[in-house]
């Protein structure tokens, strides 16, 4: 689920980021884009224990905890300019979220596969088939991105004001804010 902030209509936002310089801009909004996602992790995590509670794999291991803790906040492998990305995602190639169904053969020390391999979050958060039975989707991470989107979007447009205004008085003064907020 891709949820997105469109900072254009705020007229007086965008004049203040024109200030800036394009390294210190990108810099603002990425921390900003940043720190508001990190708001949806622990929620994810919670419904991943709770809503997944039951899951278990083939040979009986619990399957809510390794998911649960394999969330995390990654910037995206190719950036366009003027679109800052960072995701909520899965850990990427964890081993023990594909899983092979019976009579077929996986090596992964030669990657070499006979059958067709299935990812387990994604199949959970979308729904699949067993057999020929269909399973519902139990959308852990899409309902945590609807249940935190007001209070990411209060935070982002409040960090994006903080930023501005730390790096207006730090091109008035001259004063560096992380050594006095540092204690320093």
């Amino acid at each position: 689920m891709k949820v997105t902030f469109d900072i254009r209509g705020n007229k007086e936002l965008m004049a203040n980021l024109a200030t800036l310089p394009q390294k210190m801009e990108k810099k603002v909004i990425a921390q900003a884009v940043r720190a508001t996602q990190k708001i949806m992790v622990p929620v994810a995590q919670s419904n991943a224990r709770t809503m997944l509670a039951n899951s278990k794999y083939p040979d009986g291991r619990d399957m809510s905890e390794l998911i649960a803790k394999n969330i995390v906040v990654r910037a995206a492998k190719k950036q366009k300019r003027g679109l800052y990305t960072i995701n909520v995602m899965m850990r990427p190639k964890v081993g023990e979220f594909l899983w092979y169904p019976k009579g077929s053969s996986s090596s992964l020390s030669d990657k070499e596969t006979t059958g067709r391999g299935t990812y387990i979050p994604a199949a959970i958060e979308y729904g699949h088939m067993a057999g020929s039975t269909y399973v519902p989707p139990v959308s852990f991470m899409r309902s945590a991105a609807e249940s935190t989107k007001d209070k990411r979007m209060e935070m982002f447009t409040n960090l994006l004001r903080s930023g501005l205004l730390r790096n207006a008085i730090v091109r008035r003064t001259g004063i560096d804010l992380s050594m006095v907020s540092a204690g320093l």
